[in-house]
This record gives C-alpha cells, sequence and structure tokens, in this order.
C-alpha cells in the first residue's frame, strides 16, 4: 500500500457512508463491510480482482448448487492478496435461487473478504454479515427499519424539527419519519421514567369505588 494513501480507518471516516458501504446491527461488534464499500475501498487503493472457480456443484435434477471461489487482489501488476468465498442453495434463503445468483454470492464474499484481508481491515470491518443489505441489518428490537436519508431538512416527528439531513439514519415509526438519534434519546427517556407503582392507598380506593358503584347497580337492578 502506497504512504501517501489514508489507512483504512481514515478511508472509513473520509470515502465511506454507514448505511451504505458499511452498516451496523446488534449482536456484532464491527460494522459489516457491503459489496460497494469494499468496491470503494479498491478504486481509492487502486486494486484490480481476478476470480477463479476452484470448486462447483451444479445437481440440476435436485436444484442444489455449490461454489466455492478464490479472489484475488492484484495491485501494480502483482497479486498482493487472496480469500476464497463459497456459496450454495442449503445458505438460508438461498434454497430457490439460480445457479447464477449462488456464483456471485460465492463471489461476493470471496471479494469482500479479500479487499479487507490486504488493507488488514479486519479489526475495523466485519465480513460475516456482508450478503445482508443494511435496510435488513438496521432493525430495532421493536422491528423499526432504519435507513440513510436521500433527502434534507426533513421533519423529524420525535422531536417535532426540520433537522434530517441527507445520510442520516431515518425510519417509520407509526407511519412517522423520525431520525434514529432522536428516536433512541425518546426511548432512553421513556425507560428511564417508568410509570410511577401505584399505592396501596390508590389500589384500596379502586377497590372500594368498585363495591359501592356495583351495589348501587344491584339496587337498581332489584
Amino acid at each position: 500500500m502506497s504512504t501517501d494513501k489514508m489507512t483504512i480507518e481514515e478511508v472509513k471516516d473520509e470515502l465511506l457512508k454507514e448505511g451504505e458501504d458499511y452498516g451496523l446491527t446488534k449482536g456484532i461488534p464491527k460494522p459489516f463491510l457491503t459489496l460497494p464499500g469494499a468496491q470503494r475501498v479498491a478504486k481509492y487503493y487502486g486494486y484490480k480482482h481476478a476470480f477463479e472457480i476452484q470448486e462447483s456443484v451444479e445437481q440440476h435434477q435436485e436444484k442444489f448448487y455449490f461454489y466455492r471461489v478464490i479472489c484475488r487482489v492484484v495491485s501494480e501488476g502483482e497479486i498482493i492478496g487472496d480469500m476464497i468465498g463459497s456459496c450454495s442453495t442449503h445458505d438460508s434463503g438461498k434454497g430457490k435461487a439460480p445457479p447464477n445468483s449462488i456464483l456471485k454470492m460465492a463471489e461476493k464474499r470471496a471479494y469482500v473478504s479479500a479487499i479487507l484481508y490486504v488493507v488488514a481491515g479486519s479489526g475495523l470491518f466485519s465480513a460475516d454479515v456482508e450478503d445482508m443489505s443494511p435496510a435488513e441489518l438496521n432493525v430495532s428490537e421493536d422491528g423499526v427499519k432504519w435507513f440513510g436519508a436521500k433527502w434534507s431538512n426533513g421533519f423529524c416527528a420525535a422531536c417535532n424539527n426540520k433537522h434530517i439531513s441527507e445520510g442520516d439514519m431515518v425510519g417509520k415509526v407509526d407511519g412517522k419519519w423520525m431520525a434514529k438519534d432522536c428516536y433512541d434519546h425518546l426511548q432512553s427517556v421513556e425507560n428511564s421514567n417508568p410509570p410511577e407503582e401505584e399505592s396501596q392507598e390508590d389500589k384500596l380506593a379502586k377497590t372500594l369505588q368498585t363495591k359501592d358503584y356495583a351495589a348501587e347497580m344491584f339496587k337498581e337492578e332489584a
């Protein structure tokens, strides 16, 4: 890698966009690098690549397909690193995928892993979930999906202000657009102020009121 180039950490901060080039998901401590992100990294460093199928299984009657592919990264005419990726119709969500899609996924996995290897980016990014989209992974526990905004000066229903800018993480909550930061803050405030537990006196008063009401209803029916 040329000494006049930025480090991968600097590339992440200066060139890559969260929600497009990399994403975050709960349960994985590091952000995951997407295919567009890996391509952007490779373009910055001037890397080329070449694929080679190392193993393939094509059982058309059983509709089973498997491919193992090696991706070699080339810089200034020399191979500087390689990684292997594989995919089959037995992989989750790939059961009905055509052979070409299975092959492309194997290439994608090999490519992302190879780019991470040659830039020493495995400590910064994960490639374990690279075949899922940011939209699929940026999902809150309550089911809200978060996306990178494509507009500016957007209205945020969480704080009732127009501050959403392009690239901000936004999601629809009860049909209203909210910025993720504002939504998370709203949730933290609500969680830090749980409803007060009803006192014994209040419970007793409600019980007595219910009994009095029932007694009055009984008298009217009688």
